[in-house]
This record gives C-alpha cells, structure tokens and sequence, in this order.
C-alpha cells in the first residue's frame, strides 16, 4: 500500500538524490581547486599516492567532480555525469580508500561506496523532477525497459530444424 501511495513521488526522490549527490561532489572539487593549497596541493597529494600522471589525473578530478556536481545538480546530462562520477569514486577507492577498510572513520571506502551507489541509481534511473534533461532531450536518449509486461522470455527455437 506504502509503495503505491509514494510511487508517484519517485522522480522527486531521484531529484532529492541527485542534487544532494551533485552538491557533494560540486563542493569536493571545488575544495580540491580552490581551498587548502589548491591544485598545487592536490597534485602533490596525487603523487604521494602513486597515481599515474598525477598533474593530469588531479586536473581531471578535480574538474569532473566540479562540474559533474554542477551537471547533477542541474539534471544537465544526469546518466553520463553521474557514469563518470562513479568511475572517480572506484578510482578513489581502488588508490586510496580500499586498503584502510570499510568504516569511514578509519578513512575507509564507506563514503565512497555510498556514493556509487548514488551514481548508480541515477545512471539507471534518470534525474527525475526537475531535471534540465527532461527540457533539452525529451525524446529518451537512453532505453531501458521500464515495463517488465514488455519482456517476452521464450525457449530457444531449435536450430537444427
């Protein structure tokens, strides 16, 4: 009964979400630009790590979490903003959070995981209410089935005859 009641709020629960996950992000690469030694100290923290191309991977970063934060937060190209967040965030994992566990606390990939799973939601659901997408591509740039009733499962006709 709850689920029917609220089904017509879930384009609003996908707004909620990816504006919350967009200002996140936004503020991220906005600090790793602008705040506490800028882009000199990014790129140094990049090399300490022993990321490859440190200058490089820094800038596009940095960048990618600033303006795919912007872009979700706007609903402008929500599944490509939020495909590519989400590769940031198992880069972030895989060089820097994995090794120090799940919890948080410990500066472990919690955060992190949780924000995938944000970016994913929106990579497969779309932006939702309010979304600039809905207004410059109303024609579905993406297809995924949304009505199960449309999938037709059938054994396979035999090759042979």
């Amino acid at each position: 009964m709850l689920e029917r009641m609220l089904r017509k709020y879930q384009d609003l629960g996908l707004m909620i979400l990816r504006i919350t996950a967009g200002i996140i992000f936004a503020v991220h690469g906005f600090s790793k630009i602008f705040q506490t030694g800028g882009m000199t100290a990014t790129i140094q923290s990049f090399a300490n790590l022993g990321i490859y191309l440190p200058s490089v991977t820094a800038w596009v970063v940095a960048l990618g979490e600033l303006t795919g934060g912007v872009f979700l937060v706007l609903g402008l190209f929500t599944r490509e903003s939020a495909l590519f967040l989400a590769f940031i965030m198992v880069g972030a994992v895989l060089t820097v959070h994995g090794q120090n566990g799940f919890f948080n606390a410990n500066q472990g990939y919690e955060y992190n995981m949780a924000l995938i799973g944000a970016c994913l939601c929106l990579v497969f659901s779309g932006g939702g209410s309010g979304a600039m997408d809905k207004v410059l591509f109303p024609r579905e740039r993406w297809t995924f089935i949304s009505d199960r009733s449309k999938i037709k499962l059938e054994p396979p006709q035999n090759i042979l005859d």
